[in-house]
């Protein structure tokens, strides 16, 4: 080969080359970012805007909100609608999660209806929220009534066109729904070893025991009642990148889900 047609054969390998080392960079720079961990607070008090901006200095890029209260036959959380608003204002991405009462004399359908009009009445509009399945002590010790009873609040939501996901463990979801293969789209799960900072568990979902019948694991409760800008709260991580399910029915904005994906 004469040097003109070395140096121009001697460039195809040299393009690869440097198109596998972009790809490559391109590989590792996507899974840095699914991988990157976030943190959440959940709470069921009333929050100020002040301490939700202080949560967010703090680290903290997400809440978890109780949008219904168990006592009595279940209600509304009468603090929903101004938790929403205040951690909008303090910048913090939003999730809505309800703790039913299944030994209620409502229905799941009935109880996720309060909990659906409270959310219209509030001017808040969500595409998804949470479920609570844990203190198998407060649910019937007949896991079909149980299965029932969250399937009557899914079909209920879904027939709002609002995907529902399940807050649990492992253990609470063998004592209280028998290991049932629900096809759930979302997992919350926690692990904690008990309450304040030397109950918290690794920041990671390496310690999941597989269960159920979920599509992907959308975060870990980590940490129970540790104190976060003088309040008392748990903790949570997930996979960025952050988003926002919850959102005023007035916004015009489109947000991504809290994390796409924990594979």
């Amino acid at each position: 080969l004469g040097s003109a047609d070395f140096a121009a054969s001697a460039e195809v390998p040299n393009q690869a080359l440097r198109s596998v080392l972009l790809l490559t960079s391109f590989l590792v720079v996507c899974y840095a970012k699914r991988t990157s961990w976030s943190y959440a607070i959940d709470l069921d008090k009333a929050i100020s805007t002040d301490k939700f901006r202080c949560m967010k200095e703090q680290g903290h890029s997400a809440v978890f909100i109780r949008a219904y209260d168990p006592s009595g036959q279940g209600q509304f959380d009468s603090h929903a609608r101004d938790n929403f608003l205040n951690a909008n204002q303090a910048g913090l991405t939003t999730e809505m999660f309800m703790t039913p009462n299944p030994r209620s004399t409502k229905s799941g359908k009935d109880q996720f209806m309060d909990l659906y009009r409270g959310l219209q009445t509030s001017g808040i509009d969500v595409n998804r929220i949470f479920v609570q399945v844990t203190s198998p002590r407060k649910w019937p010790e007949n896991a079909q009534k149980n299965q029932a009873f969250l399937k009557d609040i899914i079909k209920a939501a879904n027939q709002k066109h609002i995907k529902v996901g399940v807050y649990t463990n492992h253990y609470d979801w063998s004592e209280i729904m028998n290991n049932a293969n629900i096809e759930i789209p979302y997992l919350w799960y926690w692990n904690t070893n008990g309450d304040g900072p030397q109950g918290e568990t690794q920041k990671n979902f390496n310690d999941l025991v597989t269960f159920g019948k979920f599509e992907e694991i959308s975060a870990k409760q980590f940490a129970k009642n540790v104190k976060v800008c003088g309040v008392y709260v748990n903790r949570s991580i997930f996979l960025g990148p952050e988003g926002q399910r919850s959102s005023t029915q007035k916004s015009v904005d489109s947000h991504p889900p809290l994390t796409n994906s924990a594979a």
